[in-house]
């Protein structure tokens, strides 16, 4: 089943890229992903601000690494700090289309 007409919203990824000699991770350009998920703001004790929490599962068009960076639409994608990445679920490919390609994937943050 195709959903990828249901996914309205959008996240911004940049890719792991990889790590320098100092262990410091590399990440690409970012680019913005089709997405559905719903959130919840609120404030966490000891942190300025509020901050968006998943309350479901975060549903992507496009595959995303297990240590991209990704930051919801409110999030502001240009702070690294606000960067969220997959948890330890991981990324999980939905089921496959008649024409062979993955209809979603799902990612635990």
């Amino acid at each position: 089943m195709d959903i990828r007409h249901l996914l309205k919203q959008s996240i911004t990824v940049a890719p792991y890229v990889s790590a320098n000699a100092f262990g410091e991770a590399g990440y690409g350009a970012q680019r913005q992903v089709a997405a559905r998920y719903e959130v919840a703001v609120s404030t966490q004790p000891g942190t300025p601000g509020a901050r968006a929490v998943l309350t479901g599962p975060l549903v992507v068009a496009e595959a995303v690494g297990p240590q991209d960076r990704i930051w919801l639409a409110e999030d502001n994608s240009a702070d690294a700090t606000q960067a969220r990445v997959p948890g330890p679920g991981g990324v999980k490919a939905g089921p496959r289309l008649v024409t062979g390609a993955v209809a979603f994937y799902e990612v635990e943050l």
